[in-house]
Parts: structure tokens; sequence; C-alpha cells
């Protein structure tokens, strides 16, 4: 760029700089947003032919003045993004994400097995926390930085809420026990309220970022546990072999004291039924020792127990 088109762009952008009269790193972030967007309009200028100087000024014209400039940036800046204001709200949306982490982390030890939705849940609800409340999210929106972060903190805190209940639901009748239905309906809501939430941030490199934090989060809650289940299939298939073996020479399954000293048991707390037909398996978590997986001759299912 020659130095006088390099001098008009420098003058408009001290004019729209002034006339912003936001804090030093607010104005600064806008200037060179500005900057990048003139300069990638004017290449494209001069790419169809037209010459610098024309380039340069044809893009400040559309631009327009830079006090009408100001004034429609400054109704997306975010409200009450001072200094202090940025530093709290940081570390809310650390301690909230780390909580949230926390919490999903202590929700996967009591399932067993892979589903599309729970990283789907994951996912939707970690995003929706994280771009609510982490400052320097450019919206396309302004309102969103007060009606929606209002209802969307209600919505997480009452799930938060409702995490610690639990109902047992084994002793009803089929027609008694709850429907998936109501929490098929959240997670797609969720699920839609964060596809909108990305199309509504105006940086791609924030949804870049944003996308692949929420993979990393399931990432390391997920794999962890997957390597743990295969791991425990594996013993559990060794274990059964060794007690259908028994089974098949004594007529019965050995008791607990006949399997001290076998490798194969060691992983493993055996019980067995009182006629010898049937036992249980319980085989502790190692990366959380709060739960076991259990497995059950009997009717041959899985639970967890915690």
């Amino acid at each position: 760029m020659t130095k006088l088109s390099a001098e008009q762009v420098q003058d408009y952008l001290d004019a729209l700089r002034n006339a912003l009269r936001l804090s030093s790193d607010q104005s600064q972030a806008i200037v060179d947003e500005v900057r990048n967007d003139l300069f990638a309009h004017v290449r494209r200028l001069v790419e169809n032919g037209t010459d610098e100087p024309t380039a340069v000024a044809l893009a400040i014209e559309e631009l327009g003045p830079p006090e009408e400039l100001a004034r429609q940036i400054k109704i997306e800046v975010p409200p009450l993004n001072s200094p202090a204001i940025r530093a709290i709200r940081m570390l809310c949306t650390v301690a909230l994400a780390a909580f949230f982490a926390y919490v999903c982390w202590d929700f996967r030890a009591n399932v067993y097995g892979f589903s599309w939705v729970r990283p789907l849940a994951m996912a939707s609800l970690f995003l929706s926390l994280v771009l609510i409340a982490w400052p320097g999210i450019m919206w396309r929106k302004n309102w969103m930085f007060t009606a929606i972060p209002a209802g969307c903190v209600l919505m997480l805190t009452l799930f938060l809420m409702t995490l610690g209940a639990s109902q047992t639901v084994s002793g009803l009748a089929p027609a008694a026990r709850p429907s998936y239905l109501i929490g098929y309906v959240i997670l797609g809501l969720m699920t839609a309220l964060t596809i909108y939430l990305l199309a509504m941030m105006q940086r791609r490199r924030q949804q870049i970022a944003a996308l692949g934090m929420a993979l990393l989060l399931v990432a390391l809650i997920e794999l962890p546990y997957a390597w743990e289940e295969s791991r425990f299939a594996s013993q559990l298939q060794q274990m059964q072999a060794y007690l259908e073996t028994v089974h098949q020479q004594n007529g019965v399954y050995p008791e607990k004291n006949q399997l001290e000293g076998q490798p194969v048991a060691a992983t493993f707390h055996y019980s067995m039924s009182p006629d010898g037909s049937s036992y249980n398996l319980y085989w502790s978590r190692p990366i959380n020792r709060g739960y076991a997986l259990c497995y059950g001759s009997q009717d041959d299912r899985f639970w967890i127990n915690d």
C-alpha cells in the first residue's frame, strides 16, 4: 500500500478510535477488526482491476463516516465490560466450567457403554454456559447480552439443581415408568440454542475455539471411561470363562474362598447365590473408585453400584 493510502487509512482509523470513546482494549480490538476488514475489501477491489488509491477511497466510503460507524459498532459492544467486570466474568466462567466438568465426570461413572446422546448433551450444555458467561464474545445482536444470558443461566441453574435428584424405577410397572420424551425435548432445545449462539458469533476464530473446547471436554471424559470399560469387558470375559469351566466340572459355581490365588479373579469382588446356580461380579472403577461395574449371571445384566 502506498504511503498516501496508508495515511488515509490510518487517519480514518484514528477518527474511529476517538469516536468510539471506549476503553483502550476495546477500542484497539474494534479498530484492528475494522482495519482487517478494510484491507480485505481493498484487496478484493484491486483484484477486480481497481487501482489502489481508488480502492482505498471506495472502501472507506462504503464504511461511512467514522462517527456513524462508531455509533453502529457501540450498539454491538458488550455492556458492563470494564476490566473488573471482565475479570469477574472470567473467574466465574472458569469456576462454572470446572464444576460442570466435574459433574459430567461423576455422571459418566454412573453409566455404562457409549451413547451419542451423552456427548451431545455435554457439549451443548457446556457451550451454552461458556459462550454466555465468557467476556469478549462479539455477538451480532446486542439484546443477546441481556435477555438470552438471563434465561439460559436460569435454565442451567435449574438443570444443575436436579442433577443430585434420583428416582428408583425398577419396581414400577412398565406403564408407570417415566418417559424419556421430556429429556429428549430438553436436549433438542439446548442443542438448538447452542447452534443459534454459535451462528450469532461474529468471529469465526471464536466459533472454532468454542467448538474445540467442547470436543476436548467430551474427549477427556469419554475416552478414559471407554478405555476402562474395554478393560472391564476383557477381564469379565476371562472371569466368565473360568467360572463356566468350574460350573461344568462341579455342577455349581465355586465358593468365594475357592477363588483365592486365582489371577483372573483378583480384580473382582465375587458373590454366589445360595444354591450355586448363579453369581454376581463387582469391579471397582479404577478412575472413579466411588462406583463399581456389576454383572449378574442370573439375568445376564449389567448395572452400576455407587
